[in-house]
């Protein structure tokens, strides 16, 4: 079984959020697969968690996604002394849009994949 629309919709209602539809709620549960990899077999568990229902509910509340996380472009230039410049364009990591909802559904992530930078080296 599934979460469904009766777990997530008193989860929204408490908190003063409108109640999700099919439509949101699938899509919650698709960007959880994708995004965050949680596996299959946790989103379709018997008895979900309590806190993997906080999580999709919170998560359906902000569906349909029509962004993608994209960091602006920025760019440097750099006058040598012998008068010639170098213009350099770069962007940061894209950040998360959703960083509660991150913590919140953490514990149910396969992603082992390190982020970010450790002693110096970078592991994007």
């Amino acid at each position: 079984m599934a979460i469904t629309l009766e777990q997530i919709n008193p989860v929204l209602e408490a908190r003063g959020l409108p109640t999700a539809t099919a439509h949101q709620l699938a899509a919650a549960q698709d960007y959880a697969l994708g995004y965050y990899s949680i596996p299959y077999s946790v989103l379709n568990a018997d008895e979900p968690a309590e806190r993997l229902i906080l999580g999709i509910a919170l998560l359906s509340a902000q569906a349909p996604f029509t962004h993608a996380a994209t960091a602006p472009l920025t760019s440097s230039e750099i006058k040598s002394a012998s008068g010639a410049s170098v213009k350099k364009d770069f962007a940061d990591a894209p950040t998360d849009p959703y960083p509660v909802i991150s913590g919140i559904l953490a514990p149910y992530s396969a992603n082992t994949r390190p982020s970010g930078i450790s002693f110096g080296i970078s592991t994007r």
